[in-house]
């Protein structure tokens, strides 16, 4: 069911512990709105930024960076993103 597959994610996403990863604190399986309860990060979201004006590109290469170092550590951890943006 959709529910036990939510559920096996959020048991995956727990598993990764890295400071490019949002952490997930917790999960309600509620059958009728099952949701993850998920760190707070304060930041401007990428969308914003970049209408803000160019990005340095010493800076847009270690946001790259910092991102595949996340998604490797998810990776390393047996999670698979299937729609990074």
């Amino acid at each position: 069911s959709g529910l036990r597959r939510f559920a096996a994610e959020a048991r995956l996403l727990a598993r990764v512990d890295h400071p490019n990863v949002v952490k997930l604190i917790d999960f309600v399986p509620d059958p009728a709105d099952p949701f993850l309860v998920m760190e707070f990060v304060e930041s401007v979201s990428l969308t914003r930024r970049v209408t803000l004006g160019p990005i340095p590109p010493g800076v847009a290469a270690r946001m790259v960076a910092d991102a595949a170092r996340g998604v490797a550590a998810a990776h390393a951890a047996g999670v698979i993103h299937r729609d990074l943006k």
